[in-house]
Parts: C-alpha cells; sequence; structure tokens
C-alpha cells in the first residue's frame, strides 16, 4: 500500500514524497531518515491538493494499521478523488490474484497472465550504466561520503597551532614575555 501511494505521489509533483527539491540534500543516510521519519509532506506550492494530500497522507501513513485496508479501499479513495476534481473517475476492475494463472513455459499463446520481467532489461541496463558514472546507490540516491581522518587531523592540528599563537601574542602584548635583553 505504502510504495502504491508513494509512486502516485510522484506522479502529481514530478518527484518522490522523500526527495528534496535540493539533489546534495538527497543523500542516502538523508533520504533514509526521511522515509524512517515517514512524515508525509504536502506538494510544494501547490493549492488545491488538499484532497490529493489526504489520500496519499492516508496511503502512505507510517503505521499500517492507519492505512488503506485494501486496494480496492485505495481504488475507491483516488475514484472519489477524481470525482471531486470534475473528472470522470476511470474504472476499477480488481481482480483475485488465484483467477491469474501463472505464465506457461513456451512461446504458446495466452492470455492474461502474471508474468515476470528479464533480469536484463534495458531499463536495468541504463541504471547500472548510470550507477558506474555517479556516486549513487540502487535506488539513484547519492551516496554520503565519509569524512577523511586526515582532514580531522589537520583541522584539529591547526586549530591548536593557532591556539598556540593567541596565547603567545597576549603574553607578548601583556609583556609576560619579553625578547631577552
Amino acid at each position: 500500500m505504502w510504495s502504491h501511494g508513494a509512486t502516485r505521489f510522484t506522479f502529481a509533483p514530478g518527484y518522490s514524497p522523500f526527495e528534496h527539491q535540493d539533489r546534495s540534500l538527497n543523500t542516502q543516510s538523508k533520504m533514509s531518515a526521511r522515509i524512517a521519519a515517514a512524515s508525509y509532506t504536502p506538494i510544494e506550492g501547490s493549492r488545491g491538493y488538499e484532497r490529493f494530500d489526504d489520500v496519499m497522507r492516508t496511503a502512505m501513513h507510517a503505521d499500517p494499521s492507519q492505512r488503506y485496508s485494501s486496494m480496492r479501499e485505495f481504488g475507491e479513495a483516488l475514484r472519489q478523488l477524481q470525482r471531486s476534481y470534475g473528472y470522470d473517475p476511470t474504472p476499477l476492475d480488481v481482480v483475485e490474484a488465484s483467477a491469474i494463472p501463472a505464465a506457461p513455459e513456451g512461446d504458446a499463446p495466452r492470455g492474461p497472465v502474471i508474468t515476470s520481467v528479464r533480469t536484463t532489461s534495458r531499463a536495468q541496463q541504463r541504471v547500472e550504466l548510470r550507477a558506474r558514472q555517479t556516486p549513487t546507490d540502487r535506488d539513484g540516491v547519492l551516496i554520503d561520503r565519509p569524512k577523511s581522518p586526515l582532514r580531522a587531523a589537520l583541522i584539529g592540528a591547526g586549530a591548536a597551532v593557532a591556539g598556540v599563537a593567541a596565547l603567545l601574542g597576549l603574553a607578548f602584548a601583556l609583556g609576560w614575555v619579553g625578547w631577552g635583553g
């Protein structure tokens, strides 16, 4: 239910529900934190989407018991949403999984079946190529770069040198230390 709601949300604004408009904020850890918090954020800067936001907020609620109880219930909420915006509702035709036979082996003609996607689809090849070219995870989220321990050591050493220099400058200014003679 949650993933279907997230996918439906994406169609309206053109970005995922937990994606930030600033791509630099879409690191793996930040996206994971926003998803784990599961707090629904309405579509930014839009008016008239309140009913849509209500439907999506229910579908993507953090507590599964607060979500729609079935795809039929979610579909009816979407149909009601279409009606409220003045559109003819899309027909809702829910088929039980037990009514659909498994895909037969071979090239024989067939009717409606549950199919599987080849593991080497063109879409997957594009995703793999993109992953090799950019520092992202398998979901396309930017991977956080770990902070360099050398960088932290150099910053600490620089701060220590600056502190010692400031203390020496103060000692000279107050006459505690002289140049000898």
